[in-house]
Order: structure tokens, then C-alpha cells, then sequence
């Protein structure tokens, strides 16, 4: 579990870097089923057992079911293209049964293991190794950031991930008060993709009072330049501050920073401030043209859809776009529905105190996030965030659950004169 926290983070390098997935942390994934397999060996179907083994195959089905609707709804539509869709493989000219279907249900698989694994075996005295990945993914960020300062070239040693001609690991500049600077990516593939970590990991550190590792999360979130990030963590900040008691002052505070570094920005370096939030907005740079025209293809293809396509979607991983366009795109409104249910139950039931309520506000930021404009859903660190969650919500179930037993039997006792 320690390497397992530890290498959690990081995606820009793979094991075997000519098979695509072979991060650390998917392996692991997959190897966590030998450990599940001991427990049934030693311990037999116990209730913690019986629900992984029922939620595993419960998304086999329901993986199935989309898979089958989707397809079938192409040969009885009868479809010849999907215009308007980003495709995965867009060399490819096939409709029905795209390879991207099966690759990507493979990474949707190990972030299912991901997530079962720390829902029904994480340990409480585990959460230190959690935070050291925090520690290793922020700090690698600022050696990055500090190597390019110094000798003005990329010191990404660690990604050695391709998608096509294009790297995995995409170092980006910035010029920032007449200095070049590289934007904060860590072991991420772009500043974008580590927004959700930033987030998950910053908030969790500010209700547990890890001043050191608040501190690296600040300077990596501020020196990403991501319009995402920041948008996303004002959004979480807030709900933080409003949720939770615990980390309160030190989410206020961090909230007061990144106003402070935005109205420094805006001052100080007015192109970079037009270039992050004005020019993306009004779709006058390339990040901002390329989402106006996604919006614009994404609406495209949704008038071309039958009952089918609704119902079903065009197939799991065919189309890449915003988390929350591409759910309903390739899954339909059961996939949509399911999604929703997913990342939503934790927000929504978790209470506000303690760790609970760190959980509560990251997942529901998250999901903000998705909406907004992130565009990868199979990040390690998302899934173990949220096995985390329902970790916590099990465990909330359980204590609500017991504290009722007690007072009923109390009540029987009041009841019998005992």
C-alpha cells in the first residue's frame, strides 16, 4: 500500500513504455486482485468480500449492457459516420467495435480496482502514504519548475509516455513578467490533467493541517497557470470554507492567496492574466478556439443521434472531450445516470465534519471540474480519491447504523423495566 499511494500520481511514465497503461499504478491495480483472491482464501466470502466481489461484477454487466446497445444501435441505425466527434484513433475508419472501445475499458477496469480496493480495505494508519505521494508529486513539480528557471530547458526525466507523435508529458511555457516559465504539470501529461490532483490532495492536506505539504500544493496550483485549476479550487475553496469546520482558517487563507496572486497577475503581467481567463474565454487563442469548437462538433453529433445512441451512447472511450460531453456521448443517459450517481452519492451523504467533510468537498469539486472543462477521467489519483470517500461514507453508514441499534435496544430495555 505505501508504493502503492507513492506511485499513485504519477502518469507520465510507463513500466513498459511501448504498451500504452502500464503506469505503475495500473499495474498495481491489476495485482491488487491476487491480494483480494488471498482474502477469500483465508477469511472466505466475509460481508466486506461479498460486496467487492458484487460491485465488480455489478459494472461487468452494466459495462455489457452499454457495450451491446451501443453497438447494435449502430448496425440498426445503420450508421456510416460520427461526425462531430473527437475520436480516439481517428485513423481508424471502422463504426461498430472501434479498438478504442477495449483499450480504454481496460483503463476504466484498473481504475475500477483502484477504487474497490481502497473502498473496502483501506486502513485509517495508511493515510500517511497517501499524503507522501502528495509530497513526491508536488515536489517533483517544483523541481521541474526550478530546472527550466535555472538552465531555460525541460527537466522532465521521468515521462517516457507517447500518444501517436505527440508526448505524454507535455512541457508548456509561459511568459510571466518578462520571464519564461514552465507551467507546473508534475508527473501529469498537461497543467490541466494535474488540476484534479492539485485539488483532491491540497484540500484533503488542509483539513488534516499538513502545513508542508499546503505550502508545495499552493506554489505547484498558482506556477500551473490553469485556468481549470484555478476556477476549480476558488470553487472548492468555497465549499470548504462553508462545509467544514476543521481547516476552515487555512482554506481562507488559502483562498485569500490565490485572489492575491490573480490581482498580482493581472497588474504585474497583463498578458499572461489575458491570456489564462480573457483570451480563453472569448475563444482568441488556441485553447479557447479548440473548446469553442469541440462545444460546436459536440453539438453536431447529438443532433445526429437515434433513441439508440441516447439510450446507449456510441461506445464506451470513441470520443474524447470534456468528462461530463464524453460520458453522455459514448454511454448515453444510463451511462450519464450512472456517472452522476457515482460522484455525486458521496457529495450528497457525507457529513461535514472531519475528514468526512474534506472527502465531501473534493468529490463535489470534482465533479465540478468535469463540467467545467477536464478532460481525462481515468486518472489514479481520481479513483483513489473516491474509493477513499465511500471509505468514509461506509464507515459513517456503519457508526449511524450502530448508534440506532443502541439506542433501540436502550428503548426495549426502558420498555421491560430492565
Amino acid at each position: 500500500m505505501a508504493v502503492w499511494c507513492l506511485v499513485m500520481p504519477v502518469t507520465s511514465f510507463l513500466v513498459f513504455p511501448s504498451v500504452q497503461g502500464t503506469t505503475p499504478a495500473y499495474i498495481m491495480a491489476f495485482l491488487s486482485i491476487a491480494f483480494v483472491i488471498t482474502r477469500l482464501k483465508d477469511e472466505g466470502l466475509t460481508g466486506t468480500n461479498r460486496q467487492y466481489l458484487t460491485l465488480l461484477f455489478l459494472a461487468g454487466f452494466l459495462w455489457l449492457v452499454l457495450l451491446v446497445g451501443s453497438q447494435i444501435g449502430h448496425i440498426v441505425d445503420d450508421r456510416k459516420n460520427l461526425n462531430g466527434a473527437f475520436l480516439i484513433n481517428q485513423d481508424e475508419d471502422k463504426i461498430v467495435f472501434r479498438s478504442a472501445l477495449f483499450t480504454q475499458s481496460l483503463y476504466l477496469a484498473a481504475c475500477l480496482f483502484i477504487f474497490l480496493y481502497f473502498r473496502f480495505y483501506f486502513r485509517d494508519e495508511w493515510m500517511k502514504y497517501v499524503f507522501f505521494g502528495g509530497c513526491l508529486m508536488a515536489a517533483y513539480g517544483i523541481y521541474e519548475w526550478t530546472y527550466y528557471l535555472i538552465f531555460h530547458q525541460t527537466g522532465d526525466f521521468a515521462a517516457n509516455r507517447m500518444y501517436g507523435d505527440h508526448p505524454g508529458s507535455w512541457s508548456q511555457t509561459i511568459d510571466f513578467g518578462g520571464l519564461s516559465l514552465v507551467r507546473i504539470k508534475s508527473f501529469f501529461g498537461e497543467p490541466s490533467f494535474y488540476a484534479s490532483a492539485i485539488i483532491l490532495y491540497l484540500i484533503t492536506a488542509i483539513n488534516c493541517n499538513r502545513a508542508w505539504l499546503i505550502a508545495l500544493l499552493v506554489f505547484n496550483g498558482f506556477f500551473s497557470t490553469s485556468t481549470t485549476l484555478y476556477i476549480g479550487l476558488a470553487v472548492c475553496l468555497l465549499f470548504h470554507i462553508i462545509l467544514c469546520s476543521k481547516g476552515r482558517l487555512s482554506g481562507l487563507l488559502c483562498l485569500l492567496l490565490m485572489i492575491c496572486g490573480m490581482i498580482v497577475m493581472y497588474y504585474w503581467c497583463p498578458d499572461t492574466f489575458n491570456g489564462r481567463f480573457g483570451d480563453k474565454v472569448s475563444g482568441e487563442n488556441l485553447s479557447g478556439k479548440m473548446r469553442i469548437e469541440s462545444a460546436l462538433n459536440t453539438r453536431d453529433l447529438f443532433h445526429s443521434f437515434s433513441l439508440m445512441n441516447w439510450v446507449f451512447g456510441i461506445g464506451f472511450g470513441y470520443t474524447y472531450n470534456g468528462v461530463t460531453t464524453a460520458i453522455l456521448a459514448n454511454t448515453g443517459i444510463i451511462g450519464f445516470i450512472i456517472y452522476c450517481f457515482v460522484f455525486l452519492k458521496p457529495a450528497c451523504l457525507l457529513p461535514r465534519e472531519g475528514l468526512y467533510g474534506a472527502y465531501k468537498t473534493c468529490i463535489l469539486g470534482l465533479f465540478v471540474l468535469f463540467k467545467l472543462s477536464l478532460s481525462e477521467l481515468f486518472l489514479p489519483t481520481t479513483w483513489m480519491f473516491l474509493g477513499l470517500a465511500y471509505n468514509k461514507l461506509d464507515e459513517y453508514q456503519r457508526r449511524r447504523c450502530e448508534y440506532w441499534n443502541r439506542g433501540k435496544d436502550h428503548s426495549l430495555s426502558v420498555e421491560n423495566g430492565e
